[in-house]
């Protein structure tokens, strides 16, 4: 990518890198000019794979390392509890 800076992939390395399919509508042309690519991603639609620490954390639109559904409802459940608790708190204030 002519970017000395970003560093390199090989043994020891982090390995954090993204890629996408090039071959969608919306990169035509991107693989005849790969700086351009890096303001395209993430416009159009996301990237295919992450790989963080050389381990593949994205992939096909999901997380590959957490069910997305049972941390969702965790997440609603500990929401639920704090909105429905402080509001219980605030009918007792107005009570006092």
């Amino acid at each position: 990518m002519g970017r000395p800076e970003l560093g390199c992939l090989a043994v020891g390395q982090a390995a954090d890198f993204f890629a996408v399919d090039a071959r969608s509508i919306e990169l035509v042309g991107a693989v005849h000019d790969p700086q351009h690519l890096l303001t395209k991603v993430g416009l159009g639609r996301p990237v295919d794979i992450t790989v963080i620490n050389g381990k593949l954390v994205w992939k096909d639109g999901e997380l590959t390392n957490i069910d997305e559904g049972k941390a969702a409802h965790e997440a609603d459940q500990v929401f639920q509890k704090v909105i429905y608790q402080s509001k219980r708190m605030e009918v007792l204030r107005k009570m006092v």
